[in-house]
């Protein structure tokens, strides 16, 4: 203890003719005892007197090196211990790891079709692209992957039949009759029996339900708040009003959507081909939201080498009328987006009506089957010749 205090005391006086940051011995460290400013002086100070105090610090720099070794052999003995414990720790977790990788199931064709399907859509990816993230993932031996993107389609549409895809037939323009053959008409007797005369018009419907209760799961409604002699919008229109009251008067517990239909075409001159959809949105929707893409009801789509005939059409027509129907009838049960816990997985069944049509004057034809806009009689609502 007397040659540790005199270690100490030896040590004070030398800090104090040396202008360098004092450490007590527990927090000194090698870098401390040769700092610039020591070897500064040593240079600048050549008389005796300062050689001979530093040669008397010799004992000084042997103690606390000697404590210094002390510690980090201490030190160490300490961190190779924490290290074994962490390699130990480290192995099981790897292994609870390795148990929790081999307990999990690797995704199916259909899990992973789908999220390439939403990385396709999301970044705008043309198809080559996509084919070549299947032969990268192919490559990397990715278990249940798809070899290209039609492969992906396909995953994607057998299991879900009735949303992506609907039903696809061929309307002959001879006899007018729908059947399933792109090459000739299925009825015996006919001209085009043996080869189509024409281009057939192709049509594909899809069904109505599916596409709604997606809609509606996600979406919130707006209430009907009508107000006489006032109209903002359709769902506060007199009309829409009476609509509801009438079939409130039938049902009173019945819940009700209304739907706007409406048809159009182009002529897309590049292919020379007619394109005709007919399509549909829920009224009672937010009118930021009722028109987006994604709640946009396709009830139909007929492409051709022409514009569809009004035969054509109202073939089309039979099986919208159908969906309609059973919308209106049947209805449909669907999980509405609550912030109740309570009602979050609570069923509300609706029934739909389409109520309005919005189309120009040649989709008007198709649809009411009357004159087109250039012949006599043409107007839907009067009897002026026109």
């Amino acid at each position: 203890m007397d040659e540790m205090s005199i270690s100490q005391q030896q040590n004070v006086e030398f800090v104090g003719q040396v202008p360098t940051t004092k450490h007590d011995e527990y927090t000194q460290t090698p870098n401390s005892f040769f700092n610039s400013e020591i070897e500064e002086c040593v240079v600048e100070n050549r008389d005796d007197n300062n050689v001979h105090q530093l040669n008397g610090n010799d004992d000084i720099f042997l103690f606390h090196n000697d404590h210094i070794n002390k510690l980090k052999d201490h030190d160490l003995h300490r961190f190779s211990d924490d290290d074994d414990d962490v390699e130990g720790n480290s192995d099981v977790e790897f292994d609870l790891c390795n148990d929790k990788f081999e307990a999990e199931r690797p995704p199916n064709a259909t899990e992973l079709s789908v999220m390439l399907l939403f990385v396709w859509r999301q970044h705008s990816m043309s198809k080559a692209a996509a084919n070549d993230i299947c032969r990268i993932l192919n490559t990397l031996n990715i278990p249940n992957m798809p070899t290209n993107f039609r492969g992906v389609i396909s995953h994607v549409k057998k299991n879900n039949p009735t949303l992506l895809h609907g039903n696809h037939s061929f309307i002959c323009p001879s006899c007018f009759t729908k059947g399933s053959n792109c090459s000739k008409c299925d009825v015996s007797g006919c001209k085009s029996a043996s080869s189509y005369v024409r281009t057939p018009t192709s049509v594909f419907t899809f069904p109505l339900v599916p596409q709604i209760i997606s809609i509606l799961e996600r979406e919130y409604l707006v209430s009907s708040t009508y107000v006489s002699g006032q109209c903002s919008d359709i769902v506060n229109s007199r009309r829409h009003q009476e609509i509801i009251m009438k079939e409130k008067q039938i049902h009173p517990d019945r819940n009700i959507i209304t739907l706007t239909l409406n048809n159009d075409g182009v002529l897309i001159k590049r292919i020379s081909r007619s394109l005709w959809i007919t399509c549909a949105c829920i009224n009672e929707l937010p009118r930021q939201k009722r028109f987006q893409i994604n709640n946009i009801l396709i009830l139909s789509i007929s492409t051709g080498s022409e514009k569809p005939k009004k035969k054509e059409y109202s073939i089309i027509l039979q099986d919208i009328v159908i969906e309609l129907r059973f919308l209106e009838n049947v209805g449909f049960d669907v999980i509405l987006p609550t912030n109740d816990t309570t009602n979050k997985n609570k069923y509300t069944h609706f029934h739909a009506f389409a109520i309005s049509a919005v189309s120009d004057k040649p989709a008007q034809s198709l649809m009411l089957n009357i004159k087109d806009s250039t012949g006599y009689f043409s107007c839907g609502w009067c009897c002026i010749t026109g």
